[in-house]
């Protein structure tokens, strides 16, 4: 677990992270406007999408909350990524030069290795040696994590060691029951010291000395 950079671990190596700069030239759709529009927006941030400048935000349905995307400059909505948009999101973020092996949007269930809250996302896999893969939102466009060879390896040694195999967290009966198991281990460890070592060794050491006082006595009679 220890070998491997965290950050590498992390796949901070696999995306260019760095957002264009945004050209205040191009917004004409500013904030009044929108809560104008969306009026139950949460989690409003102005970033980009690519070289173009976005609204991104939450907002509460009868479904749930839902990401919306907007166009910065003309206030519409981006549709849904479709798979070649989503290819070439992939392409714009990944770091490497490994071609793109597999797209796959999911849309009810997530892999092991990704929180369901993510749904739906593209899964973009790469062709690489760490056997890549970017998770893109479908509806944020953002990717929502990353994944390599390495880091699940690494999961799978973190699993084992907090010994969760269900929940992935660091709390459970499971470990609780082998903690309590180590302690009346260390505790009976300890008794059975002080009564094969030291209580032996002082029964020994006593024993010892009466013999020699004993001794002393008998040649001090045969004096």
């Amino acid at each position: 677990m220890v070998v491997f950079d965290i950050d590498y671990i992390h796949g901070d190596s696999l995306i260019n992270e760095e957002q264009s700069a945004i050209d205040n030239k191009q917004i004409h759709y500013g904030f009044k406007d929108l809560f104008i529009d969306y009026p139950l927006a949460e989690n409003v941030e102005l970033s980009t999408f690519m070289d173009v400048g976005v609204y991104r935000f939450t907002q509460q349905t009868k479904h749930g909350k839902t990401q919306i995307m907007l166009d910065a400059n003309t206030g519409v909505q981006f549709p849904a990524l479709n798979e070649n948009m989503a290819i070439k999101l992939a392409e714009y973020y990944y770091q490497g030069k490994a071609k793109i092996a597999e797209a796959t949007l999911l849309k009810d269930t997530a892999p092991a290795e990704l929180s369901s809250r993510h749904l739906p996302v593209w899964r973009i896999d790469f062709d690489d040696f760490a056997f890549s893969t970017l998770y893109i939102s479908s509806s944020s466009g953002k990717v929502v994590t990353r994944r390599h060879q390495f880091w699940r390896i690494f999961d799978l040694m973190f699993t084992l060691h907090v010994m969760d195999y269900e929940e992935g967290e660091p709390d459970n009966s499971l470990l609780l029951w082998f903690a309590l198991f180590a302690l009346l281990a260390v505790f009976s460890g300890m008794v059975l010291t002080y009564y094969r070592v030291l209580k032996g060794s002082f029964s020994k050491s006593k024993k010892r000395t009466a013999a020699n006082h004993k001794h002393d006595n008998n040649i001090e009679q045969g004096a």
